[in-house]
């Protein structure tokens, strides 16, 4: 759990600082700090049907997450249509790959 809530911080902070050079995987300092949510990163998620498939290197579940979920982010709205976890991590933490994300 804490490795998420980094990665979800770092993802905020890099999007949000808008010097975005890279992409996925990255290493998140040891010394990262969770980012204190001032109002400008909220989540609404809703029920919905989703359809689960196997990838051959992951499992991936695509929905269409109904009208009402998103995730905003300094006023821009990011509708959710996807989640694929990670086994292991693809990001690491101070250079530590964690079981799972």
């Amino acid at each position: 759990m804490k490795f998420f809530v980094y990665a979800i911080a770092a993802v905020v902070a890099i999007v949000s600082s808008q010097t975005l050079k890279g992409q996925s995987p990255i290493d998140l300092p040891a010394s990262a700090k969770p980012v204190v949510n001032t109002g400008n990163f909220s989540v609404v998620l809703n029920t919905a049907s989703a359809m689960i498939s196997h990838e051959g290197y992951t499992v991936k579940a695509t929905w269409s997450g109904g009208p009402d979920s998103h995730l905003t982010l300094n006023g821009k709205v990011y509708k959710s249509l996807q989640l694929h976890p990670h086994a292991p991590s693809e990001h690491t933490l101070g250079g530590k790959q964690y079981p799972f994300e």
